[in-house]
């Protein structure tokens, strides 16, 4: 009676239960199917929100002893317009701050060179190649010294296919062939050289910052001193051309903007030279290519034009060791001169230990190095204390509104002139943060908020499979 009794009332309780087992064997698979699909969303939604464009090693730590380089280099990160820049910077050892952070002396302070990598390439990349972390390096004395800044250029997969420098019609692309002006690389920079001569205001001569770079980043410096020539002492730079403007028609006809078109506050004549490799099959020599490129030679007479060279005093050199020629303009306006080292036989990588045997870097810095910022000298009619409105080819599309801070700007003591296409320039104070964080930041959403989802909809997907 007794097992009977219990028997019934199993029963009945598994009649209770039945219509609840019943839907959920009903709803059982495509609960599955939608959890699965989610899961899977999710996932996706966890690489787009990195929003990456490459593979480089944007971390903290990139440029260090204990990543396999010879030297360490910290990074340095600052908003620019929502978006996280970073660059990292190199100080040799040796090179000792003053204490006094208004020393102005040029007898104590150094120079400071910005090496821009090319597209699709690495800030991280540089010091293994460009040579300028070498010399950096090795420097033993006051005359040999130099800050070296290294900036990492766009990494945002939506706004870019690569890595890449916003240089004009090069070479920031979407979908591989349309060009992208979005990129704000003209405010990056300015307000990098910013910060460092705010944090080095002690070592840094302000009167001595140089460009360099490699392809698209000898093209970016090529475009910062046509717009900001006020800033730069010279330009050095390997196997780029200029690209400002509109891109060249079928015929190879490129519509230019010479500096005064782009520069409304006026081009200040600054010293140009171009290292070019004439095997080089990525920006050819002689011109060409799917971009239909200017060639070497063609580039380096727009700056003997822009700096009002003697156009007929044009000279060619060949080296002694048969290796190179160099082309000269003299007569050029306040003293600058525009040089081409034309590289036999060459490919689109002449640096030393790459493509050439020659120390073309050195090669460089000699030229550069001899040269100091120019002075803007303003029209009567403009005083100095009134902003001149800037007209770009390329002008940002989010301009900054944070208030100008003439004492924190390392430019203010040397007729310093606005920020591209503002009235007002952005405080020089950064939000310093390492890549790693950034990441953090996607434009998807936040990539520790989607972890938790994850896992959580990973539980919930285990648990339904004993059901």
């Amino acid at each position: 009676k007794v097992l009977r009794a219990r028997t019934q009332r199993n029963m009945t309780k598994a009649r209770s239960r039945r219509p609840t087992l019943r839907l959920v064997h009903v709803f059982k698979q495509p609960l599955r199917v939608l959890i699965a699909s989610t899961a899977l969303q999710l996932i996706a939604s966890l690489a787009v929100a990195q929003n990456l464009n490459t593979n480089c090693d944007l971390s903290a730590d990139a440029i260090s002893v204990g990543n396999g380089f010879w030297l360490s280099a910290p990074q340095t990160c600052i908003d620019v317009n929502g978006k996280t820049r970073c660059w990292y910077t190199y100080t040799n050892p040796k090179v000792v701050a003053s204490d006094n952070t208004n020393n102005t002396s040029n007898q104590q302070q150094i120079p400071l060179v910005i090496d821009i990598h090319g597209r699709t390439g690495c800030a991280s990349w540089m010091p293994w190649y460009s040579g300028w972390a070498r010399l950096a390096s090795e420097a033993t004395n006051a005359q040999e010294h130099f800050i070296l800044a290294m900036p990492q250029g766009n990494t945002d997969a939506s706004i870019s296919d690569s890595t890449c420098w916003n240089a004009g019609y090069c070479c920031c692309f979407r979908n591989n062939d349309a060009p992208v002006n979005q990129v704000e690389d003209m405010l990056f920079l300015t307000k990098m050289m910013d910060t460092l001569l705010s944090d080095f205001a002690s070592i840094i001569d302000v009167n001595r910052v140089y460009l360099a770079g490699h392809s698209n980043g000898c093209m970016m410096a090529q475009r910062f001193i046509a717009e900001r020539s006020d800033l730069i002492a010279a330009v050095g730079c390997h196997a780029g051309v200029v690209t400002i403007g509109d891109m060249p028609n079928f015929f190879g006809n490129p519509n230019w903007l010479l500096p005064s078109k782009v520069n409304a506050t006026g081009y200040v004549p600054t010293p140009v030279i171009t290292v070019h490799g004439t095997a080089d099959d990525v920006v050819p020599y002689y011109g060409g290519q799917y971009l239909r490129h200017p060639g070497a030679e063609e580039s380096i007479s727009w700056w003997a034009e822009a700096n009002e060279c003697d156009l007929t005093a044009k000279s060619v050199t060949v080296d002694s060791s048969g290796k190179y020629a160099t082309h000269a303009y003299s007569g050029c306006a306040g003293g600058a001169s525009v040089q081409l080292l034309e590289m036999y036989d060459v490919g689109h990588t002449p640096y030393e230990g790459v493509d050439t045997d020659m120390d073309t870097t050195s090669l460089v810095k000699e030229f550069m190095f001899q040269f100091e910022r120019q002075e803007l000298q303003l029209p009567s009619s403009s005083p100095s204390n009134e902003p001149t409105s800037q007209v770009s080819a390329f002008p940002s599309s989010s301009p900054v509104d944070v208030p100008y801070s003439s004492q924190s700007n390392q430019f203010a003591n040397s007729s310093s002139v606005p920020y591209m296409n503002e009235q007002k320039a952005p405080s020089a104070s950064p939000e310093l943060q390492s890549a790693d964080e950034s990441l953090l930041q996607g434009s998807n959403g936040n990539i520790i908020t989607t972890k938790i989802i994850f896992v959580t909809v990973f539980v919930l997907t285990y648990a339904f499979s004993f059901i």
